[in-house]
């Protein structure tokens, strides 16, 4: 993926999500820069598992964040808070880019997404864009496609896709 740019995965199977994030967080570590993923536990252990011990606390190149977590350090009534967000990530990107390419993971819209807060989602998704224009690195988002089953997504689907530079749909043969 080029720097600055922004994709969203829609997966129904965890393990394609898991075949996908490894070597796109790889691709940042081998070049000598930083992956960040923001998570939720059960997809923590498998990347976990993944990398090994190869890159983890490595100067810091590997850095995985609870999504729930990282989400209650800026979310106020309700909403993403832009000052706050940016005071979570923009000084681990700032730094991350003193070293090399950065790529970051996140789950935290799926999260949103989950807890019904589907315009939260859509806001975060165009706080992750308003920081790359301060800061180069690369995003992948990721969100399960049983989420969008109702007709009243429709329009925050529409939304999602917009605010990506790349759309990535996957799904399993049956």
């Amino acid at each position: 993926m080029r720097p600055q740019s922004h994709a969203v995965k829609f997966y129904d199977d965890a393990s394609f999500l898991v075949d996908s994030v490894v070597p796109f967080l790889r691709t940042s570590l081998l070049s000598n820069g930083t992956a960040i993923a923001v998570l939720t536990p059960k997809h923590r252990q498998a990347l976990e598992a993944e990398f090994g011990s190869r890159f983890l606390g490595t100067q810091g190149r590997l850095t995985f964040m609870d999504g729930r977590d990282t989400l209650a350090r800026f979310m106020v009534d309700g909403e993403p808070n832009e000052e706050a967000f940016l005071s979570v990530f923009e000084p681990l990107l700032r730094e991350a880019a003193q070293v090399g390419p950065i790529s970051v993971f996140g789950e935290m819209v799926a999260l949103l997404w989950e807890d019904r807060h589907w315009q939260a989602a859509v806001r975060l998704e165009e706080l992750w864009n308003r920081l790359a224009e301060k800061c180069p690195f690369s995003l992948l988002c990721a969100y399960p496609l049983s989420g969008f089953s109702r007709d009243q997504h429709t329009d925050s689907f529409l939304d999602i896709c917009g605010a990506h530079s790349r759309i990535i749909l996957t799904t399993a043969l049956a």
